[in-house]
């Protein structure tokens, strides 16, 4: 068994820079290239490519899944960073609905389409990659490195650039220019990730291969497939409710400056990640990854309805507290997640059937939580309106959950 590859683990968190910027500018991308009288009609637009970019990470996830399953795991993750930061970084140049008219917007969408495609196959491959080359002992708190690469690099794309550039080049440098320098500069991200990529070391494709894993995956591998995608459903409404609609809606709703929105949030981020590192660790420890999860998903459950009532009543100070213990829940479902979610497909499909399981639920229940949030705000006049998303895929997941058998120490088929 190998140690863990800091090499991917690095490349994992800049990919994950890229994508994460375009849902922390969207506040200011979205009159620039959905114009309307409406600043919600704006926004409900810009979510809206938000969550069209999703709905490629199946497409993704079935293409890079089979190269991972038949040619290599390290062939694929290579590839799909390249297909990550060349469309970031295009969007960076994109002319405005000013300039161009509709072309502005359509472009937009083709690019985060692009985007939506690499990250269907790069995550999940990097977490079957680092649950493979981990000891039987350690692949909980191997596997947490994928999340926290994830963690990382939305802190750095998704609050910290935010916060910063607000802060030093003021609101209307920011907003006119400045939040084009972040995704210009992703072209510096792809020659470090393809470097780190190709130095990599990673798993080869297993003797025994599927002629074709995808359709071996949903004929028979479906019901563990369905609810794997229950379970990854509430981490798609969790994530993007707290890291992504939360810190834009306290901007648009006018309750505090962009540089306020996104440090509070950013402050959550980081505490995330030891958390999840150590219930990682502790899903080895104690080998019952299955309860870490369901132990996280009710305290976040438990957490939503109050941390949403004291935003309602204006009372920040408890929210941004309320908003720290949600995440912090969230991270005891992170840590257990990856090792189990690779546990439970056998090696010769495991990369396409997580990475398919993975796309198709965070297209349908992740890309679609900030347009569906800011849609029923609207309509019911109500921040509290969020708990009812969150109970929702909550308890869908701690049903599928109890349907699933937890293999953790058992050695991987």
């Amino acid at each position: 068994m190998r140690p863990i590859n800091n090499l991917g683990i690095c490349a994992n968190a800049l990919e994950w820079v890229d994508y994460s910027l375009y849902g922390a500018f969207s506040s200011v991308m979205a009159p620039l290239f959905f114009p309307s009288s409406s600043a919600l009609a704006s926004q409900l637009a810009a979510f809206g490519v938000f969550a069209l970019g999703f709905i490629a990470r199946p497409l993704g996830g079935v293409f890079f899944g089979h190269i991972g399953d038949k040619i290599g795991r390290s062939k694929a993750l290579f590839l799909s960073i390249a297909l990550m930061a060349i469309p970031t970084t295009c969007i960076g140049l994109l002319p405005t609905y000013a300039q161009v008219g509709m072309l502005a917007p359509a472009l937009l969408t083709l690019l985060r389409t692009l985007q939506g495609l690499s990250m269907g196959g790069e995550f999940t491959g990097s977490m079957v990659s680092l649950v493979e080359n981990a000891p039987v002992e350690r692949r909980g708190r191997n596997g947490s490195w994928a999340d926290v690469g994830c963690l990382l690099g939305t802190l750095v794309g998704g609050q910290l650039i935010v916060a910063l550039l607000s802060a030093i080049l003021g609101e209307q440098a920011y907003q006119t220019w400045g939040w084009r320098l972040p995704f210009l500069l992703s072209i510096g991200l792809l020659y470090i990730g393809m470097r780190l990529r190709k130095e990599q070391e990673g798993t080869p494709p297993k003797k025994k291969s599927a002629k074709m894993p995808i359709v071996e995956v949903v004929t028979r591998h479906r019901g563990v497939v369905l609810w794997t995608m229950c379970v990854i459903a509430f981490s798609g409404v969790s994530f993007y409710s707290l890291l992504v609609f939360l810190p834009n809606y306290l901007v648009l709703s006018g309750h505090v400056s962009p540089t306020w929105s996104f440090c509070m949030t950013g402050a959550t981020n980081a505490c995330m990640i030891p958390v999840t590192l150590l219930a990682g660790h502790l899903t080895d420890v104690f080998r019952k990854r299955k309860t870490f999860l369901q132990v996280g998903i009710t305290g976040v459950l438990l957490t939503v309805y109050p941390m949403t009532a004291a935003l309602h009543a204006g009372a920040l100070g408890w929210y941004g507290v309320l908003h720290l213990l949600s995440g912090l829940c969230l991270s005891l479902y992170f840590g257990g997640r990856t090792a189990f979610f690779a546990e439970a497909f056998p090696a010769h499909v495991r990369y396409t059937a997580v990475s398919f399981a993975f796309g198709v639920a965070q297209a349908i229940a992740g890309g679609t939580t900030p347009f569906l949030a800011t849609y029923l705000i609207e309509q019911v006049g109500d921040v509290r309106i969020l708990s009812v998303q969150f109970a929702v895929a909550a308890l869908l997941a701690l049903v599928a959950l109890s349907k699933m058998p937890d293999r953790t120490m058992q050695p991987l088929e």
